[in-house]
């Protein structure tokens, strides 16, 4: 199943690597994202360490390598692919 999500911020921590903040388009509905998701091409997992607000989801690579430079920009409205 592929969900539509707004991306609006991207965070580069020196310790914990790449973290994507992005807005589920249809926030009527909630979403379980299993480890394995693709988000714009890159396999994902869910940070959920971190949501911070119900619509609002913290994206993480599953390579530590992180995700290519100017990938994805704030603004920018991407795919998520479920892993179901």
């Amino acid at each position: 199943m592929v969900q539509k999500f707004e991306i609006i911020k991207i965070v580069k921590h020196h310790n914990r690597g790449q973290f994507i903040f992005a807005r589920h388009n249809d926030t009527t509905q909630c979403i379980i994202v299993k480890e394995g998701s693709i988000f714009g091409g890159i396999p994902v997992y869910h940070y959920t360490d971190i949501e911070v607000d119900a619509g609002i989801y913290t994206f993480r690579p599953l390579n530590l390598a992180g995700f290519p430079d100017n990938h994805f920009q704030a603004g920018q409205v991407t795919d998520l692919l479920l892993n179901d």
